[in-house]
């Protein structure tokens, strides 16, 4: 007589699978719990395009304002790609509205469109980092807002007024006080050709003081740029180029303070001031690093810099060891050369 084995198979196997589901299942809540939001927010994803089920599934386990905005940020920077193609061909939208309540519910439809669409397609450009972030924050009870302003891209912008904004970026409050972020620039970087992104996450970005913020970013609002004193659209157009990896350096003061340098018969020196002193100090020429002498007292250095070296050549580029033999791009001047 033949056996009819599969029915038991089955129950045996639904009554051992149960047990196992919840297992599992109270093993990754219990992981979530112990994982840091920075790797959390790189590991976890879901199919949703509406920013509040996105936000809520990545906070259900962290209970700090500080880990609930820390882990939606990198979310946000390891799965949204730069969208290189639309910062290129991105053209302001025309809204034809009959009131200002029209105009608003308009405005407000674009956005919720423009969240989901960067949300489906994980591409967007810097104003839907800043935007996704403001909203998933306000979606678990953080208070969030973006910022509008300048940056400069190149030693080219020195001495060029911001004529009109060209990112956007975000606050955001943590136990009462508000700090300052950057999403767009955490996620990555353009290549040298300026036609590809490369996806890698820098947390330097997130919680950056305001005096090292506004070294590469000027909010137009004053309020903004959380400063004790408000730094004008001449100022910082007169400051020296920051390379964006100046971030980790934590620069706090510099000397020569203005963008040009006129190169005469004195001896040119530098003075940096870091919160944390770097390996070294190098010149920087045609992609060439020299490691410079350096006369250090703590984390202050002054540093006289070869002549002979600047001959002929439009930028002076400092550069730093953050890491072994690594040199990272800092600042740079224009350099005046006398006829």
């Amino acid at each position: 007589m033949a056996l009819n084995t599969s029915k038991c198979i089955r129950q045996r196997m639904g009554k051992s699978l149960f047990p196992l589901f919840i297992f599992i299942f109270c093993s990754y809540a219990l992981l979530a719990q112990n994982v840091s939001p920075d790797v959390f927010g790189r590991s976890f994803d879901m199919d949703t395009n509406d920013p509040a089920t996105m936000a809520l599934a990545l906070c259900k386990n962290y209970q700090s304002d500080h880990d609930k905005a820390r882990v939606i940020f990198s979310w946000l920077a390891h799965h949204i790609r730069y969208d290189l193609e639309e910062a290129r061909t991105n053209r302001p939208v025309q809204i034809m509205y009959r009131s200002q309540e029209d105009l608003e519910r308009k405005l407000a439809n674009i956005r919720n469109q423009s969240m989901q669409r960067a949300l489906r397609l994980r591409k967007g450009v810097c104003h839907h980092y800043a935007i996704l972030f403001q909203t998933m924050c306000e979606s678990v009870g953080l208070r969030s807002g973006e910022i509008e302003g300048f940056v400069s891209l190149s030693p080219a912008d020195m001495g060029r007024l911001p004529d009109r904004p060209n990112h956007v970026w975000n606050w955001v409050e943590i136990e009462g006080k508000k700090i300052l972020l950057d999403v767009t620039y955490a996620a990555g970087m353009s290549d040298l050709s300026g036609r590809g992104f490369k996806m890698q996450y820098d947390p330097d970005w997130f919680d950056v003081s305001p005096e090292i913020m506004i070294q590469t970013h000027y909010a137009e609002n004053s309020a903004d740029q959380f400063l004790p004193e408000y730094l004008t659209k001449g100022g910082f157009a007169r400051q020296p180029f920051f390379y964006t990896g100046s971030i980790r350096s934590a620069l706090i003061s510099w000397y020569p303070l203005s963008s040009d340098i006129w190169l005469d018969q004195k001896p040119l020196t530098v003075s940096l001031h870091f919160r944390k002193r770097p390996k070294g100090v190098y010149l920087i020429v045609d992609g060439t690093a020299q490691e410079l002498p350096s006369d250090w007292n703590g984390n202050k250095v002054d540093i006289d810099i070869p002549k002979d070296n600047l001959k002929g050549i439009p930028l002076l580029v400092i550069g730093v060891e953050e890491e072994e033999n690594v040199v990272s791009y800092l600042m740079a001047w224009r350099l005046k050369h006398f006829r």
